[in-house]
């Protein structure tokens, strides 16, 4: 309850103590809560994927990945969050040159075997990547992919 002074030409309101105490242990108690919500949304923020491509990758399929420079890689694409993304199992398109027999080819290389011997994981950059497309288990290419 608040308590006016005594004297006619005052205007201070004397507040107790213990009220004033309860105001300032209340509004830190509405502080802290707000500070706790707010960090928790900055965590899932932070370790949900706001990429929505990771929720349209069918990790039990294989991908064509399109890249903004023209090549296309095959195999399976994990989308962990950030700026990356990882391709495993990996395979490229090449092309045969012409013969005089008929015309050039495209076939499907394992990257392995590759002649500097690379592992199988391409750490592909984001902002690289034009598009990606599942590949049906009963595609051609899948087919050729999970032999």
């Amino acid at each position: 309850m608040f308590m006016a002074e005594n004297s006619a030409d005052s205007d201070v309101i004397a507040i107790p103590r213990t009220a004033l105490r309860r105001v300032v242990v209340s509004l830190g108690v509405v502080v802290l809560i707000i500070l706790i919500a707010l960090a928790v949304a900055a965590i899932a923020r932070a370790t949900t994927s706001s990429n929505p491509l990771a929720s349209a990758v069918k990790h039990n399929q294989y991908q064509a990945v399109f890249l903004t420079n023209g090549q296309v890689f095959f195999g399976r694409l994990t989308v962990p969050g950030g700026d990356y993304y990882y391709l495993r199992h990996v395979y490229y398109l090449s092309s045969r040159a012409a013969t005089k027999a008929g015309q050039g080819a495209l076939t499907i290389q394992k990257l392995t075997k590759d002649i500097h011997g690379p592992e199988d994981l391409i750490v592909l950059s984001r902002s690289q990547v034009l598009y990606v497309e599942n590949l049906r288990p009963n595609g051609r290419a899948a087919q050729i992919l999970g032999k």
